[in-house]
């Protein structure tokens, strides 16, 4: 792989490993291959922000499960979900004791007392403001970017999935981080963002390539020319991908980079 540019990292069991400690080697295994560096993160702004300013990334990341990307705290291209069908999904949650969070520009706001849901609520605490059983009626007017849901009942959160994607068709619902399923915009997904970033640093797929473990990596696999999925991802993952590299516990995204992928020009944005 001598015509890499760009290299695209998941950061949930891939960079972190099961700790939600970050891989810090890739920081300077990209520096001495003169390769880009940057996040495509199902996490919301806030949250991802910690590890970009750990990893000293100067260019746009991608939050949300690529409803957004950005730039520092600057948007640069973001989708929401329909403000019409807010009140529906959100009560429709509620209806089959779903647990979820809402993640919008005013902060996340945290529904249910699903463990999973409470893990994700703790991520957020100190880097937004996080809000709790708040009327949903005063959430109608926000610009929500997604909805992070779970229930201990797995068959029925994909059967939920399901009914989601067919009652409301301007969303897109996938499952996301474990047993978690993440809710967007339809046009919304780490694929797009991903075309939209390469288009806007002016760099082909040909020369990128993706790192990530779960199916909402799938979609960003698709839009580049080298994924790789961790040795954890799910087989499903594993199967959508070119390569599979070392686990996120094994340090798996500096392994690959620094064996495989031999870089012998400067490129610069």
């Amino acid at each position: 792989m001598k015509d890499v540019k760009l290299v695209l990292c998941d950061l949930d069991g891939t960079l972190l490993d099961d700790n939600k400690n970050v891989d810090l080697d890739i920081k300077n295994i990209v520096l001495k291959k003169n390769l880009l560096f940057t996040l495509v993160s199902g996490r919301n702004l806030g949250q991802v922000l910690t590890y970009v300013d750990a990893l000293d990334i100067k260019i746009p990341f991608i939050t949300n499960n690529g409803a957004s990307v950005c730039l520092g705290k600057e948007r640069l291209y973001g989708l929401f979900i329909d403000r019409h069908c807010i009140e529906d999904i959100l009560m429709f949650l509620m209806n089959y004791n779903i647990s979820f969070l809402v993640n919008c520009d005013s902060g996340v706001y945290s529904y249910g007392q699903d463990s999973l849901i409470q893990q994700f609520k703790l991520r957020s605490i100190g880097k937004c403001p996080v809000f709790d059983a708040v009327p949903i009626s005063s959430l109608v007017e926000e610009n929500i970017e997604k909805i992070i849901m779970s229930h201990p009942d797995d068959e029925l959160m994909t059967e939920i999935s399901n009914i989601l994607n067919e009652k409301f068709p301007k969303t897109h619902c996938v499952r996301s981080e474990g047993r978690a399923f993440t809710l967007t915009n339809k046009s919304a997904s780490k694929g797009s963002s991903v075309r939209w970033l390469l288009d806007h640093l002016g760099i082909e797929k040909e020369h990128v390539i993706a790192f990530g473990d779960n199916f909402n990596d799938i979609s960003m696999f698709k839009s580049v020319k080298y994924s790789v999925a961790m040795d954890n991802a799910a087989s499903e993952v594993k199967r959508n991908a070119i390569y599979i590299t070392k686990s996120n516990n094994e340090r798996g995204v500096s392994y690959f980079i620094e064996h495989y992928v031999k870089c012998k020009r400067l490129f610069q944005i």
